[in-house]
């Protein structure tokens, strides 16, 4: 038996707990050039480059302070010198009843950030968009409520929910980043 379209082909798979991963920056150096090293150390014999501002990095991965970079130029870069934001990002919110929830982050390239929900069914989501994108919304069986047709030109929405278990808001951003904000709230429910 095949699965509707708005049904995921599995049960929701996000990674579990507070996550931040980091795979675009770009050079914001108060005084460019920015030098790319060959070690994640400030040393006057390991320069392999240099970068001005405004170029979009690509992160391979992290160290304290340092970033190594994969493009334009293989290298560490020093974080404190480039502007950045989690690329793949994931956080569980603990709402309380009623009481709306701001959530504000942006994005530095392309990324999926991840809001995890534990909710029971009975329960009503409301969720809008202050500024950016609104997000995916799935339920714990991964069925989409709000799909990516609707992310565009969506502002709110609101839905008594029919299961019990993390629900998802997932937020997308193909290449140029952007900064969003929502307000989220869960009710109690009915008693």
């Amino acid at each position: 038996m095949t699965a509707p379209p708005e049904v995921l082909a599995t049960t929701l798979q996000v990674p579990g707990g507070d996550r931040c991963v980091v795979r675009s920056a770009v050079v914001r150096d108060h005084n460019p050039p920015l030098h790319v090293r060959s070690q994640p150390l400030v040393s006057a014999n390991n320069i392999v480059g240099t970068l001005q501002n405004d170029v979009t990095l690509k992160v391979a991965a992290e160290q304290p302070g340092w970033f190594q970079i994969q493009e334009p130029i293989e290298g560490w870069v020093a974080k404190q010198l480039v502007d950045y934001a989690c690329s793949r990002k994931t956080k569980r919110l603990r709402l309380l009843s009623d009481r709306p929830q701001n959530v504000r982050d942006r994005f530095v390239g392309a990324g999926t950030h991840y809001y995890l929900i534990s909710a029971k069914a009975g329960q009503t989501l409301t969720i809008t968009k202050n500024q950016g994108r609104f997000p995916l919304v799935l339920s714990p069986t991964g069925q989409v409520l709000v799909s990516k047709a609707d992310i565009d030109w969506r502002v709110s929405w609101t839905q008594q929910l029919l299961e019990s278990g993390d629900y998802a808001l997932e937020i997308l951003s193909e290449e140029n980043g952007y900064a969003y904000s929502l307000s989220i709230s869960l009710s109690r429910g009915q008693r």
